[in-house]
């Protein structure tokens, strides 16, 4: 990802950025809630909640639809332009999250502190069940995908 990591060492100056507010907060969050880490905590949640709106969901289906067929998608009725668009926000926050989560653990921030994660990500994907060429997969697949990784 050599666009993105580009703007961000332009943007910090190429000096690492400490977010002192975030990871304040982030490292009192991610101390430990009776013996269990706050950051599997986190996990479980999301797992949850995108478990549930994959699956039992109108717009979580048609996430599934239009990533197997997007020409079919479109021609059954589903808005796939409003589709993409919440798929790449949706990929935004959860970014974001994963990146705070970071930030938090390491106590700093720099510009390239995740350039080598992309292809462990694919990889549990690809593990977890997913297809190339999409509409096929699930969140728990993904997640028993990047513990197979993990081991």
């Amino acid at each position: 990802m050599p666009d993105g990591s580009g703007y961000a060492l332009r943007l910090s100056g190429s000096k690492i950025a400490v977010i002192c507010l975030a990871i304040m907060v982030l490292s009192y969050t991610l101390a430990r809630h009776e013996g269990i880490p706050s950051i599997l905590i986190l996990l479980a949640v999301v797992v949850f909640i995108y478990s549930y709106f994959t699956k039992k969901t109108v717009p979580g289906r048609y996430l599934y639809a239009v990533g197997g067929n997007e020409k079919a998608a479109k021609l059954s009725g589903i808005n796939t332009n409003k589709v993409l668009f919440f798929a790449y926000v949706n990929m935004a926050f959860l970014s974001a999250l994963a990146a705070l989560m970071c930030v938090a653990r390491f106590n700093s921030a720099a510009p390239t502190a995740g350039a080598s994660y992309e292809m462990d990500a694919i990889g549990s994907c690809y593990i977890g069940g997913a297809s190339a060429y999409g509409g096929i997969g699930s969140v728990a697949g993904v997640v028993i995908g990047a513990i197979f990784m993990g081991v």
